[in-house]
């Protein structure tokens, strides 16, 4: 390879490099993640009720809101960062978040985070609720 064929891909490799991370700047979130519940926690609930926390970084701006999916569907969308779910079901779940702005484009996701929900079973009645 020549020199002008690696300052012609060297330059392309930096405007390309320069757009993206012009569109990261416009989407305006440098990070996502699901605080609650943690990572493989393991949640006592006979109802199944689940509190979901959003940690978003920098803070929610106006006009975007955050959708939750549990085990890939959508369950919640709010300009919230703290969800209440009930009847999650015994057994393993995973949850993520994106933060969507107002047109419904996804402007940044979270990394998704497996929970287990424990209920009290009739088939052990001697087992501590």
């Amino acid at each position: 390879m020549n020199t002008r064929m690696i300052k012609l891909a060297l330059a392309a490799l930096i405007t390309w490099m320069a757009a993206i991370s012009n569109a990261e700047a416009q989407q305006g979130y440098s990070g996502v993640a699901i605080v609650h519940p943690g990572y493989e926690q393991t949640l006592h609930d006979n109802e199944g009720n689940v509190l979901i926390v959003v940690d978003v970084q920098p803070d929610l701006e106006e006009g975007d809101e955050v959708v939750v999916l549990l085990d890939g569907d959508p369950i919640a969308r709010a300009p919230e960062t703290a969800f209440s779910v009930t009847g999650v079901e015994r057994g393993e779940h995973a949850v993520e978040a994106h933060i969507v702005d107002a047109g419904g484009n996804t402007l940044a996701t979270s990394d998704a985070v497996t929970f287990f929900v424990w209920q009290a079973s009739v088939l052990f009645p001697g087992r501590p609720r």
